[in-house]
């Protein structure tokens, strides 16, 4: 497995709302139809407060450290909770339920640790080597990623969340993966995501097209028409047609770059981006998209064309930026 060779000397953030009324129902509009979509943690929240955990991998010295912290957000950042000690986390893909009630925090020791905010109960679960966690609609299911070949674990596994406590039950397998980096959820057609892996039951593409409520794999495509990449970041377009794919894989000796692939039309178009690290979409029909330039301190616009994304303009110099999230 592929490992990066630098950290940015930042933080690694997880943010939700924290405040309203959730019930037990969430609606999910396609553009053609509506979804009821049933689950404890399921109707995502309306507010204007939100919860971030903030890790601090390294101390002022530059020293590691295992150290998080909870701030309130657009409230003054400086008003952080007491330290947690959890496990260091210069990278990892943590999340929330949909209602923002339970968050999920992955260290590099690949551990999982949950927190109710209703409680402010805080549980490590047991699991295989996790780099990245995914909590579907409904929020009564996390799935789990590790990142290892099959024979070391490597796979996309399986756990149930407790509504009450937020603990989560005893992983199970649900596909073997080599190198799985991302699972991105499709907006709009719940169950249905994208799993970003090298292999997947033995199966060979970068993209695998999954129904995760069915157990169904629907299609597996070669990004990049290689086998040199190692998968940064996915995330879909709004509209969840489009997926795009980042590679980083910086001694392959292809430049790093970003694949747009088509959910029923395949691969797309890749362009050229120095180092990228992180992926958002805007939440707007038929809107942009940005890739985080870890190397290049930079992010860059990606404009939505015919024929996929095409590398726009610079718009922001961040040093040595990291993770991207958005809040909608």
């Amino acid at each position: 497995m592929g490992m990066r060779r630098k950290f940015a000397p930042g933080v690694l953030v997880l943010a939700a709302c924290t405040s309203g009324t959730s019930t037990t129902t969430t609606t999910v509009d396609s553009g053609t139809a509506t979804t009821s979509i049933a689950g404890c943690h399921a109707n995502p929240r309306d507010a204007d407060d939100h919860a971030l955990f903030v890790a601090f991998p390294y101390t002022a010295d530059a020293g590691q450290s295992d150290v998080w912290r909870r701030f309130s957000y657009p409230s003054e950042l400086g008003d952080a909770s007491a330290a947690l000690t959890l496990a260091r986390a210069p990278f990892g893909r943590g999340a929330w339920t949909p209602d923002g009630a339970i968050a999920a925090l992955v260290g590099d020791d690949g551990s999982v640790h949950t927190l109710h905010l209703d409680s402010d109960e805080l549980r490590r679960t047991e699991t295989p080597y996790v780099s990245s966690v995914t909590f579907d609609a409904t929020g009564e299911i996390a799935w789990l990623v590790d990142p290892n070949w099959p024979e070391n674990g490597g796979g996309l596994y399986r756990a149930s969340v407790d509504c009450d406590t937020g603990h989560l039950g005893e992983p199970e397998l649900v596909w073997t993966t080599k190198n799985a980096a991302v699972l991105a959820l499709r907006p709009s057609h719940p169950g249905q995501a994208a799993l970003v892996a090298r292999e997947l039951d033995g199966a060979a593409g970068i993209v695998h097209f999954v129904d995760l409520w069915a157990g169904e794999v629907l299609a597996s495509v070669d990004a990049f028409g290689d086998d040199e990449a190692i998968v940064s970041d996915a995330t879909w377009d709004f509209e969840g047609e489009q997926l795009l794919v980042a590679d980083h894989s910086e001694f392959s000796g292809v430049p790093t770059r970003v694949a747009t692939v088509h959910v029923d039309a395949g691969p797309m178009n890749v362009v050229d981006v120095q180092d990228p690290v992180s992926l958002v979409a805007a939440p707007l029909a038929g809107g942009n998209a940005a890739v985080v330039s870890g190397y290049g301190n930079a992010v860059y616009e990606l404009v939505r064309t015919d024929a996929g994304f095409e590398l726009g303009a610079k718009v922001a110099s961040p040093a040595l930026p990291g993770a991207a999230v958005v809040l909608t």
